[in-house]
């Protein structure tokens, strides 16, 4: 590109890498061209291109933390605290659940109470770190390498499903104390008193669980059989996760038969937890039923939101593209009519 003041666009382009100030040079020397009194007079120097140098620590902070956002940061924490909060009062008899009766000796609660096939521990672990695990993986694959995965994509997802989650776990807790229902093994784990010595399919209000063997909270989750919870979290978790994977797994990069493969595992994680309560005799078969539902209608409602804000996202990133070209164009044309 041909020069019109040799000195300043040396200094402006040798002194200076700045992107911003290489598309300049050329409106630069244009615009100075009648201010200049001797070629010797530099008006435009390095400490008007280069940036002050900032702390990276400080840099990091605004980048992913801009005021604009500090408010809805501060409304998620706050609202997170609160789902704890009604989440363990509860679940430890703080906020008191529906007081159920039963019939006398009724055989449909009279099972033994024999633990869980699939405890609380890995059902978490199972829905927390299994899609977590997964996602990260398919953005390796899509990217091909480790250190390429784009940490924003891997968040945007698993940040919907800690979301919808959470959603699910609430509407099955506020169900659970507000209707409730005897698990099949309540007679063994509560031992109402008034259950001995009455007539047979005689429904019973006022009764005492007398167990002592087990502790207050297995007592009081005796009768929090209606919705399954097991069922409703891990339902959302496999159906959701197996939306990621039919998404964002291309199958040319990993064959025909390894993405269907990959979503029956999610699939039978979700059959899995749930028809275990019914052989545990933890569910009767219509809460693990409701609780499907409800995970099935959470997975509905959540990738309808989710698929939704991702094209709006490419919509905004292409409107983008095309306003940068653009610019760049007028730019360009811009720098051609100072050459000339």
């Amino acid at each position: 590109m041909h020069n019109l003041y040799p000195n300043v666009g040396e200094h402006y382009v040798l002194r200076n890498e700045n992107t911003l100030c290489y598309e300049n040079k050329a409106m630069a020397n244009a615009m100075i061209a009648d201010q200049l009194p001797t070629p010797h007079h530099t008006i435009v120097s390095t400490g008007d291109c280069e940036k002050p140098k900032q702390n990276p620590a400080t840099v990091s902070c605004r980048k992913f933390w801009p005021r604009s956002l500090r408010f809805t940061v501060y409304v998620d924490v706050l609202t997170t605290i609160v789902f704890f909060v009604i989440f363990v009062s509860i679940e430890l008899g703080v906020i008191p659940q529906r007081k159920l009766g039963f019939r006398c000796k009724d055989p449909s609660i009279s099972y033994p109470y024999t633990g869980d096939t699939i405890t609380l521990t890995i059902l978490l672990l199972g829905t927390y770190f299994g899609p977590l695990l997964l996602i990260i993986f398919i953005e390796i694959v899509r990217e091909k390498s480790l250190k390429d995965i784009r940490i924003g994509v891997v968040w945007d997802h698993y940040k919907e499903l800690l979301i919808g989650v959470s959603f699910v776990i609430m509407i099955t807790e506020v169900a659970k104390a507000m209707l409730g229902e005897h698990r099949p093994h309540f007679f063994d784990v509560c031992r109402p008193d008034a259950n001995e010595g009455c007539t047979e399919g005689a429904f019973i209000e006022d009764y005492t669980c007398t167990n002592k063997e087990y502790s207050s909270w297995l007592i009081s989750d005796a009768s929090k059989s209606f919705p399954s919870g097991h069922s409703s979290i891990s339902v959302f978790a496999s159906l959701f996760t197996a939306y990621v994977i039919q998404t964002r797994l291309p199958s040319a990069a990993t064959g025909r038969l390894f993405k269907p493969f990959l979503i029956a595992v999610c699939l039978s994680w979700g059959i899995l937890c749930s028809l275990s309560r019914i052989a545990d005799r933890r569910h009767h078969w219509w809460d693990v039923l409701s609780g499907t539902v409800l995970g099935i209608l959470g997975v509905i409602f959540f990738t309808t939101i989710f698929h939704q804000k991702q094209k709006n996202k490419l919509h905004r990133a292409s409107e983008k593209s095309i306003s940068s070209t653009m610019l760049l164009d007028v730019k360009n044309k811009t720098a051609a009519s100072a050459r000339v």
